[in-house]
């Protein structure tokens, strides 16, 4: 019986575990996906400075999450997202405006999926 209880505690504190990685993961990506919005608002009304100084603190901020991301998330995602704002910020260099909110699109579609990987549901636990 004492085996019984020692796995549901062990389960019960994975389960809060990854609870904690959802929520942070989450208030992070929510923060970058709202900054990259306003990026590509900005640029689509020609500020292109503004643009490109919410685009480098979109940036930043994932490059401060990366080390942390890469202990619960795949490395080629983390990967794809850091090569994809990159590549936003070379297409805000030339201004090209169809180019960029189309980077920008693939960069929040990646996210989101990031997030969706990691929700508490069901299916993502079993």
């Amino acid at each position: 019986m004492r085996q019984f209880w020692v796995s549901i505690v062990i389960l019960a504190g994975m389960i809060f575990l990854l609870g904690i990685n959802s929520r942070h993961l989450t208030e992070t990506t929510e923060s970058l996906t709202d900054h990259l919005v306003q990026a590509s608002e900005a640029a689509n009304q020609g500020d292109w400075s503004k643009a490109e100084k919410l685009s480098q603190t979109v940036r930043d901020g994932w490059r401060t999450q990366m080390p942390y991301l890469r202990l619960v998330q795949s490395h080629a995602s983390i990967n794809e997202i850091a090569i994809l704002l990159d590549e936003a910020m070379a297409r805000l260099n030339s201004q090209d405006l169809g180019e960029y909110t189309a980077t920008n699109a693939r960069i929040l579609r990646n996210l989101e999926a990031l997030c969706d990987l990691e929700r508490l549901s069901v299916e993502n636990l079993f």
